[in-house]
């Protein structure tokens, strides 16, 4: 700050203003799962929407400067704060570490190695908006001047919309469920079990003489598990997205294709494309146990495990 202590005083709070908004997005998302769209991330956008929003207000009445930034500073905290749960801190959000990531994966591909392709092609779509947002934050503020700031407002505001619109859409929870994030994976999975469970229940297993509801909670998950493979038509180990939705629209299964969807791509860990029965498996379990027993057998299922060894 060139010994200005004032000057130096507001670039440690627009620092601070930055992590604050980095705050707000771990403690509005504190047990977030890399790589899964969590309820509150939608929401989360929103008021990184509206910092923005009261930004380019302040710039439009000519407020003071430092005021404009420390909501810029707090909004650019939340959308990088985002990022970095989503990923894990695997994406990074500086241009250097975006362009060196993006030169190892074409590394890898040339020698074979493809599976962080998916990755490299992220990095390339996130390092060509960085630019495209240069240019026109560039023209925008020559042209708009002190109104520049409402297309950042209107950005992150349009981001946190197409989050409900998509969770309304692809996931089928509420409006009012969307917008606020109360709604949770356990409530979407749990309609998705009971479907999944109506369409098997007429199978032919064998019966348990425990009649409580763990054995027959446990008795429903041996025969889901059984049902990989019904769906694993060609016998390859692995569920492609045609196979699933072909079988289950063969068993008459009462799910909608939103549904089929969730069900793929939850169950989908690695991103690969299909369902490994390790996969299927780890899916059953949670969502026959719920999420508070991490996906861990039921003790009927260990019993009958040992019975078959």
């Amino acid at each position: 700050a060139g010994g200005d202590m004032d000057r130096y005083g507001e670039q440690i709070s627009m620092v601070l203003c930055y992590m604050w908004g980095s705050f707000m997005a771990s403690v509005i998302n504190p047990f977030a799962k890399p790589y899964r769209l969590e309820p509150l991330y939608g929401p989360t956008f929103m008021i990184g929407g509206l910092c923005l929003l009261g930004s380019s207000l302040l710039s439009a009445f000519e407020a003071p400067s430092r005021y404009i930034f420390y909501l810029a500073s707090a909004a650019n905290g939340v959308q990088n704060g985002v990022a970095s749960i989503y990923s894990a801190n695997l994406i990074r959000c500086s241009m250097t570490g975006v362009v060196t990531d993006i030169a190892l994966t074409m590394g890898q591909l040339v020698r074979g190695n493809k599976t962080q392709l998916w990755k490299g092609w992220i990095l390339s779509i996130i390092f060509s908006l960085f630019w495209v947002g240069g240019v026109i934050s560039f023209y925008s503020t020559h042209r708009f001047l002190s109104y520049a700031l409402l297309f950042n407002a209107g950005l992150f505001l349009l981001i946190g919309a197409s989050l409900v619109y998509f969770l309304v859409r692809e996931v089928g929870v509420t409006v009012e469920a969307a917008l606020f994030g109360t709604w949770k994976w356990k409530q979407v999975l749990g309609q998705i079990r009971t479907n999944l469970t109506d369409a098997v229940e007429n199978d032919d297993i064998e019966e348990d003489d425990d009649g409580d509801e763990e054995s027959k909670r446990a008795r429903a998950t041996v025969k889901l598990i059984q049902l990989f493979d019904r769906i694993d038509a060609d016998g390859s180990g692995a569920i492609d997205a045609d196979e699933l939705l072909s079988a289950l629209l063969e068993a008459k299964v009462k799910m909608k294709p939103y549904q089929i969807r969730t069900l793929f791509y939850t169950a989908d860990e690695d991103n690969d494309g299909v369902i490994s029965r390790k996969e299927w498996e780890n899916l059953i379990f949670k969502m026959m146990d719920g999420e508070n027993q991490k996906g861990t057998k039921s003790s009927f299922f260990r019993r009958r495990s040992r019975r078959n060894q």
